[in-house]
């Protein structure tokens, strides 16, 4: 159903377009960030400022040491991609089913 509406909104859109109407578009929200552990409110920055003094750093040394990743476990996917890329602000992540 999303995909059929997408299509039709495009299809709109190409044929206005077409037509030499104008078309203002609303402007984009921006994309939610997410740059801390909400439990703890350890941010990711200084997790990695720790972790940029180790030699290697775990998703276990994390928890074991900031208590990020034990409570309700949300931070623990945003935890792994700090450590796989170093970015310290996420994109919200949506779970799909």
């Amino acid at each position: 159903m999303v995909f059929f509406l997408t299509t039709l909104s495009r299809m709109i859109l190409a044929d206005l377009f077409r037509k030499g109407t104008k078309v203002t578009l609303p402007p984009s929200r921006p994309q939610p960030m997410v740059d801390r552990c909400a439990c703890h409110e350890v941010t990711f920055a200084d997790i990695q400022d720790w972790a940029r003094h180790r030699e290697e750093t775990t998703l276990d040394d994390i928890r074991d040491h900031w208590e990020c990743g034990r409570s309700c476990g949300m931070c623990r996917p945003y935890l792994r991609r700090m450590l796989q890329t170093g970015d310290v602000q996420i994109p919200l992540m949506i779970p799909s089913n």
